[in-house]
């Protein structure tokens, strides 16, 4: 993970309501490989088999405000994400967002047939994932008051 990314986190974190309940089981988990689908497959087997109620997703490389996740809690929806650009060109195409940083119910996400996440040239599994999650009929919002970057040789 990006320190960047990690400082973003801490803060985000911190900003949540006190009456906000946390479950002391709550686990940050990271992983690292070449197979990015098979790793956001992994990561919501496991929330569910925990019994958690939501998976947050954001990729290693991001930065984001610190009231980011609290936005995307207060959607309310079945997958609410923010989107970023790429790291070589802008998206303005809904159904190609990049879903790097995202909030999943995982009672709705149960809907959707596996495989969730898949590779696919040249957008990748976050945006397979988004657009199977809206052909299910999940709730999909995207929260474009959310500003992030995406760090490479600079933050595009």
């Amino acid at each position: 993970m990006e320190p960047e990314t990690a400082l973003c986190l801490v803060l985000a974190v911190r900003r949540l309501p006190a009456d906000w309940k946390i479950p002391e089981d709550w686990d940050i988990t990271a992983k690292t490989g070449a197979y990015v689908h098979f790793h956001r497959e992994e990561f919501v087997a496991d929330a569910i088999e925990n019994g958690f109620t939501h998976l947050l997703m954001i990729d290693a490389d991001l930065i984001f405000p610190a009231n980011a996740i609290e936005r995307l809690i207060e959607k309310k929806a079945d997958v609410a994400y923010a989107t970023y650009n790429r790291k070589n060109r802008d998206y303005q195409d809904r159904l190609k967002d990049p879903g790097g940083f995202m909030l999943i119910d995982l009672d709705a996400v149960k809907k959707v047939e596996k495989p969730r996440f898949r590779c696919e040239y040249p957008t990748g599994e976050d945006v397979y994932f988004l657009q199977k999650a809206r052909a299910t009929g999940l709730k999909v919002i995207r929260d474009d008051g959310i500003v992030s970057g995406h760090i490479g040789k600079k933050v595009y």
